[in-house]
């Protein structure tokens, strides 16, 4: 009698903490998107940068700067 007694608490405790939960899980704000992640250009480092057949330039700036430079000239640039 009293082991039935102590199923039905506990059983009736589950159910009450489940049906909690859902009511909470439905009631949550709607999530939202933050702003998309910049590309993260990093400190200033000195580049070599050469074309086809040309001279070696230097170039000072963070990556997105070289990427930059690599577009507009068409040379293409290593950190030394």
């Amino acid at each position: 009698m009293a082991l039935q007694r102590i199923a039905r608490v506990l059983f009736g405790s589950a159910m009450t903490g489940a049906l909690a939960l859902g009511a909470m899980t439905l009631s949550a704000p709607h999530a939202q998107a933050g702003k998309p992640i910049a590309p993260q250009c990093g400190p200033t480092s000195q580049w070599a940068c050469t074309g086809v057949g040309g001279p070696t330039y230097l170039f000072v700036g963070t990556v997105c700067l070289k990427n930059r430079y690599e577009l507009k000239t068409g040379r293409t640039c290593v950190r030394i």
